[in-house]
């Protein structure tokens, strides 16, 4: 359904909240599930809703400080909320812990497109 949702574009944001409450009722049903917060994050991502991803993706690397894909995610979200100090101090971690490649750096200029495409190697 994320899936779905983000090829939709800003149509898509009815299925990614959707996607979120299914994530919630998974966790209700089972605490344990594997990086349930990761993908609530992506969801209110994609539901253009980064204040409400933000937390859900901090905890999603405090569960897996490796996580490349969250960390991804996480420095979008901070991003787009104009978080920029946390921003460095993330891309910074992520290079010390060898999930970013040497040189990949933030700047408030970067549109977060363009900061999460270089932390992606993309």
């Amino acid at each position: 359904m994320l899936m779905l949702a983000q090829g939709l574009g800003q149509g898509g944001r009815p299925d990614a909240i959707m996607a979120d409450s299914m994530f919630q009722r998974a966790q209700r049903l089972d605490p344990a599930f594997p990086k349930i917060a990761y993908h609530r994050g992506l969801a209110h991502l994609i539901a253009n809703q980064p204040a409400i991803a933000v937390p859900l993706l901090e905890t999603a690397m405090s569960q897996d400080p490796a996580d490349a894909n969250a960390g991804r995610a996480l420095l979008l979200a901070y991003g787009r909320t104009g978080q920029d100090e946390k921003a460095r101090a993330l891309v910074e971690g992520l290079r010390q812990r060898g999930v970013l490649p040497e040189g990949v750096e933030f700047t408030p200029s970067s549109r977060p497109e363009t900061a999460a495409s270089r932390a992606s190697g993309g």
